[in-house]
C-alpha cells in the first residue's frame, strides 16, 4: 500500500469520529453506527436552516441531529420506532452487534451511573444548549413508513437523516437487554410487534405477510439486484433460513424507503431541502448493492428532484475488501 493510499484511508475513516469538541452530550450515549455531529452541521448550513425553519429526522435514533438542532436554535422534531437508544457495568460490548465477555462479579453501579449524571449536569452547564431553551425539539415513537399524524401537514422545511442500511444489523439487539429490565418488552410477542414497525433491513425482521415490497413492485434494477442474490445464492447451495430471506430483504429495504418517501411528502412544504445518508452493500453474497443511487432514482419517481449524491467517505468491506461507497442523498420537494 502506498503512502498517499494509507493517507487516503485514514482520512476516510477519521470522518465519522467524533470531534473532541462535539463530545459534550454526543457522547452520552455513542451508538456505533451513528453519523456524526459534523456532518449534521455542514447540511444544516447548506440548507440555510434557523429559528425559522422545522428539521425533521425520521430515522432519529439517539439523537444526533436533534441535539445539533438545538444547540444551534433550529426547532425540530424525529420519529424513531426503537422506544430505547442505550453501558459500563455489564459484560455486554457492542462492535455494533452484541457480543458478551468475561462475567464480572461484583463489577461497580452506583459509581458509574453517578459519573454519568456528572457529566450530563456538566456538559448541559458548558452548551450552547442553555442559549436555545425555549427551541422546541421533540421525539416522537413510531415507524418512519408511517409518519405520525402529530406532525402537522406542510410543516418541514429541511429532513437531514441516516436511515438503516440494508446490511444485515439487527438494531434490536444492541438495546435488547434494557428494554427487557425496562419493562418495554415483555415477551416474544412485544419484540416481534417492535421488529414489525422497522424498516426491514436484515433478515431476522422479515416476517410473512410483508408488502413494502410492492412500492418498487416495477424498479427494474432492483428486481435484478433481488434475482441475481437468489440466484447467487443457489448456486452456492445456500440453504438456510435466514439466507432464503436476502432477495427479500432487497426487495423490502428499498420498498420501505419508496413507502416512506410517499408517506412523507403531506409534511413537506414546498422546497423542501432532504438529505438521506446511505452506504453501499456487498454483504449480501457479495452481490454489490448501490443504495444511494437506487433511494435516488425511487424518490426521482415519486416526484423529488435529485440535486445531489455526494461522496461522504469510503469504507472497507470485510468479506470483499472493495471499497464501499457512503454517500448523502441530498433532494429537494418542489412541492
Amino acid at each position: 500500500m502506498s503512502y498517499a493510499t494509507a493517507r487516503s484511508r485514514s482520512a476516510q475513516s477519521e470522518r465519522n469520529k467524533l470531534y473532541v469538541e462535539d463530545r459534550a452530550i454526543h457522547e452520552w450515549y455513542r451508538f456505533v453506527l451513528a453519523f456524526p455531529p459534523h456532518l449534521v452541521r455542514d447540511y444544516l448550513e447548506r440548507f440555510g436552516a434557523d429559528e425559522h425553519h422545522y428539521v425533521l429526522d425520521p430515522f432519529c435514533g439517539t439523537g444526533t441531529v436533534l441535539v445539533e438542532c438545538k444547540k444551534l436554535g433550529v426547532p425540530s422534531v424525529g420519529v424513531e420506532a426503537n422506544p430505547i437508544v442505550v453501558f459500563s457495568s455489564s459484560n455486554l460490548h457492542f462492535g455494533p452487534e452484541v457480543g458478551v465477555g468475561r462475567p464480572q462479579p461484583g463489577a461497580p453501579v452506583v459509581a458509574p451511573w453517578l459519573e454519568c449524571i456528572h457529566a450530563m449536569a456538566s456538559d448541559l452547564r458548558a452548551s450552547a444548549i442553555r442559549e436555545h431553551i425555549a427551541t422546541p425539539a421533540t421525539a416522537l415513537l413510531g415507524d418512519a413508513r408511517q409518519i405520525p399524524d402529530a406532525l402537522e401537514p406542510y410543516s418541514i422545511d429541511t429532513v437531514i437523516t441516516s436511515p438503516p442500511y440494508p446490511n444485515e444489523k439487527d438494531y434490536t439487539r444492541t438495546t435488547r437487554l434494557e428494554s427487557v429490565l425496562l419493562g418495554f418488552l415483555k415477551n416474544k410477542a412485544d419484540l416481534r410487534a417492535l421488529k414489525q414497525g422497522l424498516l426491514r433491513s436484515n433478515t431476522r425482521t422479515v416476517y410473512k405477510g410483508d408488502d413494502d415490497d410492492a412500492w418498487v413492485a416495477d424498479h427494474v434494477e432492483i428486481q435484478r439486484i433481488a434475482d441475481e442474490i437468489e440466484a447467487r445464492r443457489i448456486t452456492l447451495n445456500k440453504t438456510s433460513g435466514f439466507e432464503r430471506q436476502y432477495a427479500k430483504v432487497t426487495r423490502q429495504y428499498f420498498g420501505g424507503m419508496a413507502r416512506h418517501l410517499s408517506e412523507l411528502r403531506p409534511f413537506l412544504r414546498p422546497g423542501a431541502q432532504l438529505a438521506y445518508v446511505v452506504g453501499d452493500q456487498a454483504s449480501f453474497l457479495r452481490v454489490m448493492i448501490p443504495t444511494g443511487q437506487l433511494l435516488a432514482d425511487i424518490a426521482r419517481t415519486l416526484g423529488y428532484e435529485v440535486t445531489g449524491l455526494d461522496l461522504w467517505r469510503t469504507r472497507l468491506a470485510t468479506a470483499t475488501k472493495a471499497q464501499l461507497r457512503e454517500e448523502v442523498v441530498v433532494l429537494r420537494w418542489p412541492g
